[in-house]
């Protein structure tokens, strides 16, 4: 079964599985939870749901369409499956455990001045934005597309088979990053 929360406002609240119960499935689209701690929302509809500066762990297969993520710590966290299309996620620090990212899509979200370390592996990321970004991990087959990559480090970053094309990488600084990528059309002033 499915419990649905919308439109609740709960900022500072702590979620953990323990004592709030188990956020699996819920629809929390519209959400407030700013600053929140929250251990489980896999599977949980979080549309436009406000994240600002939570700490999130577990968000498998949620749906973080147009969610606000902003300043958000997901570090250890599992994202597998989870749709992060239109997310905002300026400020975002995501890592470690964030391989789990495989195949998701990101397309046009917002990842400007965040720091994202992550398994982006076939994921789709089109006319997604970097810029000022932190960025590492492996984005083998990543559609980046139109992606705005300006000033952003890119470090270590795997772009074997990448497609880049139409993407901005101006200013960005590369270091040991794969560059066995599709560049059509990209601009690396």
């Amino acid at each position: 079964t499915s419990s649905t929360c919308v439109d609740v406002r709960m900022p500072g609240a702590s979620l953990k599985d323990t004592a709030g119960g188990d956020f699996t499935g819920v629809d929390l689209s519209g959400a407030d939870l700013t600053g929140a701690r929250v251990e489980n929302l896999a599977r949980a509809n979080l549309q436009g749901a406000n994240l600002t500066r939570a700490r999130l762990t577990h968000v498998d297969g949620a749906d973080l369409t147009g969610a606000v993520l902003t300043d958000a710590e997901v570090r250890f966290a599992s994202f597998a499956g989870a749709k992060m299309v239109r997310a905002k996620c300026a400020g975002v620090q995501m890592g470690v455990n964030v391989h789990d990212m495989v195949g998701n899509d990101l397309t046009e979200a917002d990842f400007r001045g965040g720091r994202l370390w992550a398994d982006l592996t076939l994921a789709k990321a089109v006319n997604a934005k970097f810029g000022k970004a932190w960025l590492r991990g492996s984005w083998v087959r990543t559609d980046l597309t139109g992606a705005d990559l300006r000033a952003a480090t890119l470090d270590g970053v795997d772009f074997t088979e990448a497609i880049l094309k139409d993407a901005d990488l101006t200013g960005a600084t590369i270091k040991g990053s794969g560059v066995r990528a599709m560049l059509t059309g990209a601009r690396m002033e």
